[in-house]
């Protein structure tokens, strides 16, 4: 704020004794974060500026491609290991692994616990949320092997020395 007469406008600069511009404080982009703002009030008899002061402008989390696990066996966990996250300037806030049956599906909170056979072929993110917004990593595609079934077998019929057995 300003007392007296005159326009004020503000300004920006990437250094604190830089030559300044006028900014719009509008949908300001990242490009901005650490640069200094004043403001400048002018009228007939001159021009005077406040004090300059940082800027910080956060942005939503990224997040690098999550390694893509081994495959496991129907009823193990896979050996994940955590994506490396930029938070920005702001704090995530929650965080964790998500689950699709298609890359491009809906993806739903993952328990890595006793894996299935029928997630064989889905796809894995990462997630990252902080109060500028939610981000996801690249999609990796897990492979889960199904654990062999046998069943039921019934003894063969006798036979005498030197014959084979019939199985089936």
């Amino acid at each position: 704020t300003f007392d007296g007469t005159g326009t004020g406008v503000w300004e920006i600069s990437q250094t604190p004794n830089g030559t300044y511009q006028t900014f719009n404080i509008n949908n300001v982009p990242a490009t901005y974060n650490n640069w200094y703002l004043h403001y400048k009030v002018s009228n007939d008899c001159g021009s005077v500026t406040s004090n300059a002061v940082q800027i910080h402008i956060n942005e939503a989390p990224t997040i690098a491609t999550p390694a893509t696990p081994s495959a496991i066996c129907a009823g193990g966990s896979f050996n994940l290991s955590t994506p490396t996250i930029q938070n920005h300037g702001a704090t995530v806030t929650d965080q964790g692994w998500q689950i699709a049956a298609t890359q491009n599906g809906t993806y739903n909170a993952f328990n890595n616990n006793n894996v299935q056979y029928t997630m064989n072929g889905y796809w894995l993110r990462y997630y990252a949320v902080n109060e500028c917004g939610e981000a996801h990593s690249a999609s990796v595609q897990v492979t889960v092997n199904d654990v062999p079934i046998v069943g039921n077998i019934t003894a063969p019929a006798g036979i005498c020395a030197g014959e084979s057995f019939n199985l089936s």
